[in-house]
């Protein structure tokens, strides 16, 4: 999925904006915050991103100019974005892909093969 800015992919955001959006997945542990561009005012207009649901959550990030941010991995199963702009100097604004994780660490099987030329479509089985 992803997050736009009041202008959406081909727009600029508008004067004095105040904007929050919770992102808060069913059953996943952790979410990914992905840029694909960021344009803000420098010094002005700014994004904030909490690690949880509220302004008294950890601030993880807070930016603003046009460098584009690396991924962010919010461990927490909640972030909290608000985006502030002044009343002037409109930029394009931001893209970011957001995805979610398990938190759950993906199991790791070893196996020995005693067939290196099984028939097409055999079932192949692991054990532990």
């Amino acid at each position: 999925a992803y997050i736009y800015d009041s202008g959406g992919p081909n727009g600029t955001y508008a004067d004095n904006e105040n904007c929050s959006l919770l992102i808060s997945p069913p059953c996943n542990e952790k979410i990914v915050l992905k840029f694909k561009s960021f344009s803000l005012e420098s010094g002005f207009d700014y994004l904030k991103i909490y690690q949880g649901n509220s302004t008294s959550a950890p601030l993880i990030f807070n930016k603003s100019g046009n460098q584009i941010p690396d991924s962010l991995v919010i461990t927490s199963d909640q972030a909290l974005l608000i985006f502030t702009s002044d009343g002037s100097v409109r930029y394009s604004g931001f893209e970011i892909q957001y995805y979610t994780t398990s938190g759950h660490v993906t199991p790791s099987i070893n196996f020995s093969i005693s067939n290196t030329n099984p028939p097409l479509n055999a079932m192949v089985r692991c054990s532990n």
